[in-house]
């Protein structure tokens, strides 16, 4: 909102109208700043102020740890109270059933869920400490006890809901499938994270990740559990695509993944039917359509703020499953569209809190495990959302730590652990710790400061150095890879030469001139000199003389007689005539030799009779009129030039 300034010449009731801002404006121009500068409502300074300290805040060294902690704590609440507002109706048909109406309670499911959230608790307090050595260690075997157990539930597994998936142990009982995926995570990870040098193989890439994630896959399917096939596939996308795996790998896999999916519904017309009911449920409402349709029933009886909590109609026997695949849709009923988008937001928030994480540590091993588990998670979430919705098939997938599921929420809170240790070792709350001073219960009891463990930082500094020295190895057998490579190519370069030049020899045609010999070259070099000595064609005055106006070349007589008077004059009365060897020089051209007797004649009176004057004109001593100074006009100079290139007489 801006305040508009009245001007000088506005009356004085607008004066009046704006004395505020005016006041304001002056305000502004005692502080030196621009006077038509907009001034703006308190809602958007203190919006400003807001997201200036929010971003203060985030950019502390323990704030991803604390977003951590507050979506766990949160996801874990919102769970625990829809499990017991969705579950309640059918604990007490279940315990009435069992106990004959003895000892009916509508908490039994609760109380399991809680049972498991403790249990989770401890195991994310553990792996929140854990040593990253060990976890590293005990990947592998993990993996190898996990394949044992898949193998294991096939034989003597619990059969639920047509998928033997459960395995019993005493009175508890567990998916052996939510096992083997948090052991792929990390195993992968490790893998990956430790091969980082040669990753830009295919075949370091994909083996031996891909057979061991393929195995783990079928032995998923013969149970069969379509929604964990499809959980275990966006694991391994995650970890190739994080590992700076080609698109092209991804199409394939894709490509594979789907096409094995889609061969394995085909197989079983129950998994066909499930599959193709999302897009028609309104045919079969009562049968494979029924989940899905009593699922829009509930999101649309919930509205914007819903029907309260624990008020929910589809919970009643309508919608089957209501506390574990479709508890989004108690939620969409009970709290509303409002509630729904909180869940929503708050699976983002991790999404952002768990790459904030893996991109803020500097092993690449966390980086790997962080990004994928995170992804993992979140793309579970999102696929059970999308099913309740109707926008993809019903798959069994639970909703992470907010579905009924005791295996499923110990997995989920152990990630959430891990995740938290990770946050941990980012390298500005590791600094943090270091500097942070003693606790208020080491105050107490007058303990000193608290220590940090520096074993995180050193292997830290080991895994990078080890990276350095992997990088280094790999960058030199790539220098000398090219290296051979060039010699050989610059090799076969010759090779291709020298037959090319043989070909055209044999040919009789060759590319370059032929080299002329020692005699021919002697021959040439003599042939040119005879040229450069042979003399230049003699031409007469005439033919260099001027042409007339009518075009024609006039003819010149010889002034023979004209070079003799001057030289008879130059020698003067009683002055012996030298005799010198005649020198043959080029005639003057015409046009000179008028302008030299006319300039003669007009100094002394009389034609070529100054003695102190020579021929030429110019002042001085005159030459003597010997035979050598005599202009012979049928002499012809060299190189056309009108003088010679040294004086005549002179040796």
């Amino acid at each position: 909102m801006t305040t508009d300034l009245p001007n000088r010449g506005d009356s004085s009731e607008a004066g009046a109208k704006g004395a505020g801002s005016g006041s304001r404006s002056a305000a502004r121009g005692r502080s030196g700043k621009n006077s038509s500068a907009p001034v703006y409502s308190g809602a958007r300074v203190r919006l400003t102020r807001l997201g200036r300290k929010g971003s203060e805040w985030l950019d502390r060294p323990m704030a991803s740890l604390h977003l951590l902690i507050a979506v766990f704590l949160l996801l874990l609440g919102v769970g625990l109270m829809m499990v017991l507002a969705s579950s309640s109706v059918t604990a007490f048909r279940t315990s009435n059933r069992l106990t004959k109406g003895e000892a009916a309670s509508s908490f039994g499911v609760f109380k399991s869920q809680l049972m498991f959230a403790g249990i989770g608790l401890i195991v994310f307090f553990i792996l929140m400490k854990f040593s990253l050595d060990w976890l590293k260690k005990l990947s592998f075997p993990s993996v190898l006890v996990s394949i044992v157990l898949l193998g294991a539930v096939l034989v003597i597994g619990q059969k639920i809901n047509g998928a033997r998936s459960w395995l019993q142990l005493g009175p508890l009982s567990f998916q052996p499938s939510e096992v083997a995926k948090f052991a792929l995570v990390i195993w992968g990870g490790y893998l990956l994270a430790s091969r980082r040098a040669v990753l830009g193989s295919l075949r370091q890439m994909m083996f031996p990740l891909l057979p061991y994630a393929l195995g783990i896959s079928v032995l998923i399917m013969l149970q069969p559990d379509l929604g964990t096939t499809a959980s275990l596939m966006v694991i391994v996308l995650a970890l190739l695509f994080f590992a700076g795996a080609s698109w092209w790998l991804f199409i394939v896999v894709g490509i594979g993944g789907v096409g094995g999916l889609i061969v394995y519904a085909l197989n079983s017309p129950i998994r066909l039917a499930r599959i193709t009911s999302f897009l028609y449920p309104e045919k079969d409402p009562t049968g494979q359509g029924l989940q899905l349709t009593q699922s829009l029933f509930g999101l649309s009886d919930g509205g914007i703020f819903g029907v309260g909590l624990g008020q929910s109609r589809a919970k009643w026997s309508y919608l089957p499953n209501a506390d574990s695949d479709f508890i989004f849709s108690i939620i969409g009923e009970e709290l509303g569209l409002i509630g729904a988008i909180a869940v929503i937001v708050l699976y983002l928030i991790l999404l952002w809190v768990g790459l904030r994480i893996a991109r803020r540590n500097v092993d690449p091993f966390v980086k790997l495990v962080a990004s994928t588990s995170t992804v993992w998670l979140v793309g579970q979430a999102m696929i059970n959302i999308f099913y309740v919705i109707g926008l993809l098939p019903v798959t069994g997938l639970t909703l992470p730590m907010i579905s009924t599921g005791g295996t499923s929420l110990i997995i989920t809170m152990a990630i959430f652990g891990l995740l938290a240790n990770f946050a941990r070792r980012e390298p500005q709350a590791v600094a943090a710790a270091r500097a942070k001073g003693p606790s208020r219960i080491a105050q107490f009891f007058g303990v000193g400061a608290m220590t940090v463990s520096t074993k995180p930082i050193r292997a830290a500094k080991r895994t990078v150095k080890k990276n350095n020295q992997e990088w280094a190895r790999t960058a030199a057998k790539k220098a000398r890879e090219e290296k051979l490579a060039g010699r050989q190519a610059t090799l076969e370069a010759q090779k291709a030469q020298k037959a090319q030049k043989a070909r055209s020899q044999k040919s009789g045609s060759q590319d370059r001139p032929r080299r002329l010999t020692r005699a021919e070259l002697r021959a040439q070099k003599q042939e040119m000199a005879a040229r450069r000595a042979r003399p230049a064609p003699e031409r007469s005055r005439a033919a260099r003389g001027s042409t007339t106006a009518s075009g024609s070349t006039p003819r010149v007589a010889p002034r023979t007689g004209d070079g003799a008077a001057r030289t008879s004059r130059a020698e003067g009365p009683g002055r012996p005539a030298r005799q010198q060897r005649p020198v043959e020089r080029r005639p003057r051209p015409v046009e000179r030799q008028a302008r030299t007797v006319r300039r003669s004649e007009s100094s002394t009176g009389r034609p070529g009779n100054d003695p102190g004057r020579n021929p030429t004109g110019r002042t001085g001593r005159a030459r003597p009129n010997t035979p050598g100074n005599v202009e012979h006009p049928d002499v012809e100079r060299p190189n056309g030039r009108d003088r010679p290139t040294r004086r005549p007489g002179r040796p």
